[in-house]
């Protein structure tokens, strides 16, 4: 019989992605949102919301009172993301909301230019020396006496921390690949006391990512030029899981049709994707309300991208941030150019808006978005090349990541982004084709002095 793990059902976001992970290993994970009788192999705390809403969640479900029973029993607890910060004593994401108070400090924001912290990172720690895994948060926990693990994102900040039955991780294991479905086992199986792990020193920051985009068009990927004369390039599933192969660092999965025709994403299709990835992936089309949202993070989404409906209602851009935290929004903008103009387009390319392009960029990180997806439609399919120059003038704009997207055939096309100041590159076409692997992409990236995953 598989051990069952029970995970706690918070309410705050993505639940289907930690379960398929777990049940992929053996484990037969359970999702609760209230306490039972039930026996369990061990408990996990997962990784979305906000601290002040998650626990509010906790304690009005009975979850507080079952937890504190479980701090001096031998079953492994494991803490994922703000389901590590919500048992220190406080954070200053919600102050006033008081946390479990297991151990001693508070989240703090994170002291760098670009908030929240997107992408992946090597951690300082013996116990897992020289690898990488991804993190998606705008507050942390400086230090601990329990620390294992550090990390660094202008600051130095507490990765990891283990305290008898309890393991917390800041990252997000179930999206960090191998390295981090291994950490899952660790823990899951008791193993995380056989070395006194320690942090150690030395300042990484995020690396740039490499993210592949999966256009949807009825159910098969499509691929065209300046969005239009779609072709088929094969099954979202199929190509999802070759890309996580490949090495790509994220997925983007767009329903290219839905906000025009007024329906949702097939929310099946993200959790045939959601159960066979261990990579972070973001899902968009069709999202017209908060209880959209909703459905899609239920259904394995990591992040939401907001396009046709930010403009509409740009309203949904804070409650959604208000909700799940800046770092599940990624707001996507389709601009053109017109000579001197940068005219805006949203229903796939389809409906010309009147909003000033570089007051929107400002407008959807005051909102709380945590990253801007920057479709260049000029230079979509063309292969030319991203428009590395406009990306670069958003990115010193704003305070959050900037995704370069639209016009990359080669290699070097991600060199030019990179070192001028995208914080990650979308493709599609080259990849979808097989012109270019993913990991051809980065061998040249690394010659070229850029450190990747």
């Amino acid at each position: 019989m598989q051990p069952k793990v029970l995970i706690v059902d918070t309410r705050a976001g993505n639940l289907y992605s930690l379960k398929a992970a777990i049940d992929r290993m053996g484990f037969n994970a359970i999702v609760r949102q209230a306490p039972d009788a039930e026996t369990y192999a061990a408990v996990v705390i997962p990784g979305q919301g906000r601290f002040g809403t998650v626990m509010a969640n906790l304690q009005q479900d009975g979850w507080v009172d079952y937890l504190n029973k479980l701090r001096d029993s031998d079953i492994p607890m494991l803490g994922i993301c703000v389901g590590m910060q919500i048992f220190f004593e406080a954070s200053e994401e919600d102050p006033g909301a008081v946390g479990m108070s297991w151990f001693k400090g508070q989240a703090k924001a994170l002291d760098f230019p670009k908030k929240p912290m997107v992408g992946w990172t090597e951690l300082q720690s013996t116990r897992w020396p020289n690898k990488h895994v991804y993190f998606v948060n705008s507050y942390a926990v400086e230090t601990s006496e329990h620390s294992i693990a550090d990390a660094f994102y202008g600051v130095k900040f507490c990765a990891a921390i283990q305290s008898g039955n309890f393991t917390g991780v800041q990252f997000h294991p179930e999206k960090s690949g191998d390295v981090g479905i291994e950490i899952i086992r660790q823990v899951l199986n008791r193993d995380t006391n056989k070395s006194q792990a320690t942090a150690v020193e030395h300042n990484n920051t995020l690396l740039p990512r490499i993210i592949v985009c999966l256009d949807v068009d009825k159910g098969r990927v499509v691929k065209g030029t300046n969005f239009k004369e779609l072709r088929d390039m094969g099954d979202p599933v199929e190509l999802a899981m070759a890309y996580e192969e490949q090495g790509a660092d994220e997925l983007v999965f767009l329903d290219i049709s839905a906000s025009n025709e007024n329906r949702p994403t097939a929310l099946k299709r993200v959790t045939a994707i959601a159960e066979h990835l261990s990579i972070p992936f973001t899902v968009g089309g069709g999202l017209r309300e908060l209880d959209d949202v909703k459905a899609f993070l239920d259904a394995g989404a990591d992040k939401v991208a907001l396009n046709t409906t930010a403009i509409q209602k740009p309203d949904i851009i804070n409650q959604t941030a208000k909700a799940y935290g800046s770092q599940c929004v990624v707001v996507a903008i389709d601009v053109d150019r017109d000579g001197e103009s940068l005219p805006i387009y949203i229903h796939g390319g389809r409906t010309l808006v009147p909003n000033d392009f570089f007051e929107w960029t400002r407008e959807v990180a005051d909102r709380g978005a945590g990253e801007i997806l920057l479709t260049a439609m000029h230079r979509d399919g063309t292969g030319i090349g991203f428009d590395t120059e406009l990306t670069r003038r958003v990115s010193e704009q704003v305070g959050i990541q900037v995704i370069a997207s639209g016009g990359a055939k080669t290699e070097q096309h991600f060199l030019d982004a990179f070192n001028d100041k995208a914080d990650a590159c979308l493709a599609a076409g080259m990849f979808h084709s097989g012109n270019y692997r993913v990991e051809q992409v980065k061998e040249f990236l690394t010659n070229n002095g850029i450190a990747v995953r």
